[in-house]
């Protein structure tokens, strides 16, 4: 079964064209890492899978439905399957940790607060965050941040996560934390798109890893196919000689 699947998407701002007919599908239970350099489309194709964006040719299906140019009461629908983790976060710092895992459960399902409490508190204890439900955002540190970020995602069990730059900003330690509970959430089913330029995360949790380069994906293989690629944009890449963008 496909859980997404992304038919030609083009997409320009402006006159700046940043995806140029991209095909892309995941698998249940698949997780698929996108690399490339920053502001090449990666995240801007995330958004295209949870509609947050609809492409200006191609067409988004997520489990076998179309999500691209939807009503919102059908894209809301999907989006219950589909848990976000965004690169900052997106963490409310006028709310407590308790108060964001349970935002979406209260505010959009009208949750009785005793069910809420039950599912927040499987959520954090899931992520080893149990403790933290009274501190704010401000309190935590950078991993933290990210660790409550992925419990306020799962917490309402969605079949398909979607992280953006997860490991971004963090040391190794906390680094391999994420990569981790990336991997512990595989273990339960979880498909998943991870989005990042983190090499060593890309290797340690993806089933497949694509890059992204002028607008398509130029390569798409397993994590030792990549490591041993002799395509020269994604050598470049790998070797850590792409802070600009590549040449040709």
């Amino acid at each position: 079964m496909l859980v997404v699947e992304l038919r030609h998407i083009k997409k320009a701002f402006g006159k700046r064209l940043v995806l140029n007919g991209i095909d892309l599908s995941l698998e249940k239970g698949q997780t698929l890492v996108i690399i490339g350099c920053s502001g090449i489309g990666k995240s801007v194709t995330l958004k295209h899978i949870i509609g947050l964006l609809d492409p200006d040719e191609g067409e988004v299906l997520v489990f076998g439905e179309r999500m691209s140019y939807q009503p919102e009461k059908i894209r809301n629908r999907l989006r219950l399957k589909i848990g976000m983790v965004f690169q900052n976060g997106a963490l409310f710092d006028f709310l407590t940790v308790y108060d964001n895992v349970g935002f979406v459960l209260k505010e959009k399902y009208g949750w009785k607060e005793d069910k809420v409490k039950e599912r927040v508190m499987w959520a954090l204890d899931l992520v080893g965050m149990i403790g933290s439900e009274d501190k704010y955002p401000s309190e935590l540190s950078g991993g933290m941040r990210k660790r409550v970020a992925i419990a306020r995602a799962l917490v309402y069990e969605p079949e398909l996560m979607l992280y953006d730059e997860p490991t971004a900003g963090l040391d190794p330690i906390r680094s391999d934390m994420i990569n981790r509970l990336i991997l512990k959430l595989k273990s339960m089913g979880r498909s998943a798109i991870v989005v990042t330029h983190d090499l060593n995360s890309a290797y340690t949790v993806a089933d497949r890893i694509c890059m992204l380069h002028n607008g398509r994906f130029i390569t798409d293989g397993t994590p030792e196919e990549i490591r041993n690629s002799d395509n020269p944009i994604v050598r470049q890449f790998i070797e850590g000689r792409a802070e600009g963008p590549i040449a040709l």
